[in-house]
């Protein structure tokens, strides 16, 4: 073999073998987008489960002792949220029970924490505020190691009844 064809040869070596890394990268890529995802439902789902919960407690305590509450001062002090003294999580009743609750969930294999946030909700503002009205932002804050950020869930709940 002659020096021509024998630089043809390495330079084809070289070749292939810058391809397959190419392509070896993006199958990896590929590969740790797909299991990223898959983490990613897995919190959305340990988050969405935590949102149910919610749904089925009271409103409030003030609105579990008088269903017809019409008067937002009635309420829950927001400095008073967290369980009533002797509450464990099965026995919570009403949303702000479950204000600074942690908890953890496996999907296997994975571990997630979920961490719940209640606060009243002003709607002419948009935002969250001390004062009591009639509608509460919970706010689920999911993180596993596994994911470089905390999937962040938000649902509004407001006390309305048909009269």
């Amino acid at each position: 073999m002659s020096t021509g064809e024998t630089l043809l040869v390495i330079g084809a070596l070289v070749i292939l073998s810058v391809t397959a890394l190419f392509l070896n990268e993006a199958l990896l890529e590929s590969t740790q987008t797909l299991t990223e995802s898959q983490l990613i439902a897995g919190a959305v789902s340990a988050g969405v489960s935590a949102v149910e919960k919610a749904k089925s407690l009271s409103f409030d305590e003030a609105v579990v002792q008088d269903s017809l509450l019409t008067n937002p001062t009635q309420l829950t002090e927001p400095g008073n949220f967290g369980p009533e003294t002797g509450e464990t999580p099965d026995t919570f009743d009403d949303l702000d029970d479950i204000h600074l609750y942690i908890d953890s969930t496996v999907t296997l294999p994975v571990r997630y924490y979920v961490k719940t946030i209640v606060a009243y909700f002003d709607t002419s503002i948009m935002r969250t505020t001390v004062q009591k009205t009639f509608f509460k932002q919970f706010d689920v804050l999911v993180y596993t190691p596994f994911l470089r950020d905390t999937v962040h869930l938000e649902y509004l709940f407001g006390n309305w009844k048909q009269r």
